[in-house]
């Protein structure tokens, strides 16, 4: 859903098409940030080792190339979150990345959460900040949720974490309490508070969103997508003509990086 809403061409080439798709740098990076989390929440690690096994497996796992010199920013956030981990504030884990398949109306969903606790999932992202202090007349406000600490953030990034508490309610008989999401490169965490009609708008947008993919009668590129986005994170950069790393028919690069 991220995929066709940011970018209707890219999910016709990764979905409908199937062309081979590309990782990439930003993509590794939150692996090795997921593997070292989950080896921890497994109890394969301990907090003080945390930081040594991500020094030891960067340069093994990440091997993409970061743009503009990038390279030596992650690896120093993510420095900067293991050396400060508080080990999720001794919340109780109850499942690590264990996976779920769900439905919703018609539709069939499969799902990993990160971690599941007593009233709380947890999701790790490792994405740039998301969050509002203050909404001004330019925005929607329909459009933002309120995090317990004051700030905002968009409806749509916790639309997964809502979808999600199908799965826990199924498992554990109720919904959680609380949706977080742990912004690893922030080294900071959103917090929402359940709320049955943001639920039920998560779902609704999800199902809406997948009939508009299935009514589509053509798939063109994002309106709002740059072209760092097409050339360094889009899965399809080497099929797809907007990119600076695409490659013709012929095999023959237009690029050279």
């Amino acid at each position: 859903m991220d995929t066709y809403d940011r970018c209707p061409l890219c999910f016709y080439k990764q979905y409908i098409k199937c062309l081979p798709s590309t990782g990439g740098c930003f993509d590794q990076f939150g692996t090795l940030c997921h593997n070292c989390l989950e080896k921890y929440a497994k109890g394969e690690l301990a907090e003080y080792e945390l930081s040594k096994e991500y020094k030891d497996n960067f340069d093994n796992i990440i091997t993409g190339y970061f743009p503009f010199k990038l390279r030596d920013n992650y690896y120093k956030k993510g420095i900067e979150y293991f050396d400060n981990f508080n080990g999720f504030d001794d919340r109780e884990i109850l499942g690590v990345e264990e996976e779920y398949f769900f439905k919703i109306e018609d539709y069939n969903f499969r799902g990993k959460l990160d971690i599941e606790c007593p009233s709380e999932i947890i999701d790790h992202k490792t994405k740039g900040r998301l969050h509002l202090l203050r909404l001004t007349k330019k925005h929607n406000k329909n459009d933002y949720i309120k995090m317990i600490d004051g700030r905002y953030i968009h409806f749509t990034d916790f639309v997964q974490q809502y979808i999600y508490c199908i799965p826990y309610k199924e498992k554990y008989g109720k919904y959680p309490k609380l949706l977080n999401l742990n912004m690893i490169r922030l080294n900071d965490w959103y917090t929402v508070e359940f709320n049955e009609d943001d639920f039920e708008r998560s779902k609704k947008w999800l199902t809406n969103k997948i009939t508009s993919i299935y009514n589509a009668k053509e798939f063109l590129r994002g309106e709002n997508i740059t072209e760092f986005w097409c050339s360094y994170i889009c899965s399809q950069r080497y099929n797809c003509p907007y990119s600076d790393k695409y490659i013709d028919t012929q095999g023959a690069s237009i690029y050279e990086s």
